[in-house]
């Protein structure tokens, strides 16, 4: 009966050993952030690209990698400049990692004294805020709308609420014209 029940007991141990290597990349886990990491610095080697954000990776097990991520290119290039990039990198990506990628594209402004003058306020505020709080995706529409995503760490003990109400707070005592639109990513 001894020898029975220790038997059993390997024969659960085990199956539940398999049981979770297969059902885990189905479920879903947190990417290896040194993989996310490799990802990031290889995308921002690509001539034309200032900035990369919002990566996703799913991982369905072996050969099977799916990536999306944003990228943030001159508004001044031309749609057919930038889809080139970003064919290039696509499949420099896909061919390197041996993934399948899919890659958005945001525009960013580089040279109106204004945007960048807002963006630069903006940093010192999220610094001020938080070290680890940063944001991406900023557009300035120039008839009194900022629109931009803020990422927060999940170490952060602020609550959403209280991140943007501080941002609305300190970019108003500058800005007190300009509505803001900012959306929340928890990292």
């Amino acid at each position: 009966g001894v020898a029975g029940l220790v038997v059993a007991l390997f024969i659960i141990h085990s199956g539940w050993g398999a049981a979770k290597d297969t059902l885990q990349p189905l479920l879903g886990e947190a990417p290896n952030p040194e993989f996310v990491r490799k990802i990031t610095r290889r995308v921002l080697e690509e001539k034309g690209i200032i900035g990369v954000h919002d990566v996703i990776v799913h991982n369905y097990g072996p050969g099977r990698i799916f990536i999306s991520l944003h990228v943030e290119v001159p508004a001044s290039m031309t749609l057919l400049e930038s889809h080139n990039i970003i064919d290039k990198l696509e499949q420099a990506i896909c061919d390197e990692f041996k993934v399948t990628m899919t890659v958005h594209i945001d525009p960013m402004v580089e040279n109106d004294p204004l945007q960048n003058e807002i963006r630069n306020k903006l940093y010192h505020i999220l610094a001020a805020i938080d070290p680890l709080v940063t944001f991406h995706d900023f557009r300035f529409t120039g008839v009194g709308e900022i629109y931009f995503d803020v990422a927060v760490p999940y170490s952060c003990k602020l609550t959403d609420e209280q991140v943007v109400f501080m941002i609305k707070e300190d970019v108003g005592r500058f800005y007190p014209s300009y509505q803001l639109h900012i959306k929340v990513d928890r990292r």
